[in-house]
């Protein structure tokens, strides 16, 4: 793509399979507390529900409706509420604690993000731009193959930045600390709502990474399948 000098790139969902870590990670949890047998609900039916739930908190969060302590401290109170159970205070603290610092080091990469960090070594800038915090999202970096391709300046959360994807500031902020314009800069990420939203919002052009979307966005410049595929446009 012409005039491209910088690459932004999303991390959860995009480059760390935060699916995969998250259910080796909850599945070891589960049956270590062994709630299978406390509750009577099989774990394939608490992660699917842990998933959506996860996911409207996240969204709740880059909302700024709540903030980093609620959405931990509450999510499994709401994944066994909505699956019309409970969990003790004890094994609700030990399994939100447990979880965050477990996951970060299980490692699991989406196919195709080692050889697209590969790609981009040499031919452009390239920053991870996320909504995660900072005690986790260098963990996730450090403890998996990506430490190899990424420094710790290259990272930069929401919380450094003090704004959240989709504000254009997160975008304002990196670009202000490469001193590049917008123009010159594209963003690969796997939200619409946040990475592309936000990167439009910037002046920024995107790259939407949907594995699983059969039909095509309007915002995204590109919409891709495969991280392989990027090569085809970079």
């Amino acid at each position: 793509m012409q005039n491209v000098t910088h690459v932004f790139l999303d991390l959860d969902h995009t480059l760390w399979d935060f699916d995969q870590n998250s259910c080796i990670t909850l599945q070891i949890l589960y049956q270590e507390l062994d709630l299978e047998q406390k509750t009577a609900i099989a774990f394939e039916h608490f992660f699917e529900t842990y998933k959506k739930i996860n996911a409207e908190l996240w969204k709740e969060y880059n909302n700024q409706r709540i903030s980093q302590q609620e959405l931990r401290s509450t999510r499994f109170v709401r994944v066994f509420k909505a699956l019309g159970s409970s969990i003790s205070s004890e094994n609700n603290v030990y399994l939100s604690h447990e979880y965050v610092h477990r996951c970060t080091r299980i490692g699991k990469l989406i196919e195709g993000a080692e050889q697209l960090l590969e790609y981009l070594q040499g031919k452009y800038e390239y920053h991870i731009i996320t909504n995660g915090f900072n005690d986790s999202q260098w963990a996730k970096i450090e403890h998996s193959n990506l430490k190899q391709y990424i420094k710790p300046e290259q990272l930069t959360t929401s919380e450094q930045a003090g704004a959240h994807k989709p504000d254009k500031r997160i975008f304002d902020y990196v670009c202000k600390q490469y001193s590049v314009s917008p123009k010159n800069c594209i963003m690969i990420g796997d939200n619409v709502d946040t990475d592309i939203l936000g990167a439009r919002q910037a002046g920024i052009k995107s790259i939407w990474f949907a594995p699983h979307e059969t039909e095509k966005h309007s915002l995204p410049n590109i919409q891709i399948t495969h991280l392989n595929q990027i090569t085809h446009f970079l």
